[in-house]
């Protein structure tokens, strides 16, 4: 499932739990796949807080200019949550 948040910009919510069993992987080598994928710039995980499950912000490779696909309000934690559910 995706939502749209305050910025109309689209994120999952995947837990790590969830993506080691889907994949049939362990935790360390779940948590070293996302890091990468972070580290390339192919997504953004935001943390909303103890016991809450990362917001996973999912670059957008068809798009022609992704040079800013993050507002700065949701790398810094600056805004509101008015979050809509997209899918």
């Amino acid at each position: 499932m995706a939502w749209r948040d305050e910025y109309g910009i689209t994120y999952i919510i995947f837990t790590i739990e969830e993506i080691m069993n889907l994949m049939n992987l362990g935790n360390k080598k779940v948590n070293k796949m996302v890091k990468e994928l972070e580290e390339h710039g192919l997504i953004y995980r935001r943390h909303q807080g103890l016991g809450r499950p990362n917001k996973i912000y999912v670059y957008d490779l068809l798009k022609a200019d992704n040079s800013n696909w993050l507002p700065k309000q949701i790398i810094f934690g600056k805004g509101s949550s008015n979050e809509k559910e997209v899918l």
